[in-house]
């Protein structure tokens, strides 16, 4: 079979299909689907997929927000100690943090 109708031997004219002993129905099994019509009403569906899949999104988002404390969602405090300027405290160890001490002893 030609290059050209390696992917889809049912387009390649009955000549070439004799010739690449390869007679679509007969060598090899003919398409179940009308393949361009098939695909544009899968292309349909999953754009109407994703379109749910974006709102449910969306929805899900929407229910989070508010149930968001006023602050924002941050745990009470951490977000007030870094808004003041006040400095965490160092792990032991060091600054590098205790996982880098640890290895580093």
């Amino acid at each position: 079979m030609p290059d050209k109708y390696v992917y889809d031997p049912w387009n390649a004219p009955p000549a070439v299909q004799a010739a690449a002993k390869c007679v679509v129905g007969k060598d090899y099994p003919a398409p179940i689907v009308d393949h361009a019509s098939v695909s544009k009403v899968n292309m349909e569906r999953m754009r109407q997929a994703y379109a749910a899949g974006r709102a449910a999104a969306a929805g899900a988002a929407a229910a989070a927000g508010a149930k968001r404390p006023a602050s924002g969602g941050r745990a009470a405090g951490a977000g007030a100690a870094a808004a003041v300027g006040a400095k965490r405290p160092v792990p032991a160890g060091g600054a590098a943090g205790g996982a880098a001490a640890k290895r580093a002893r």
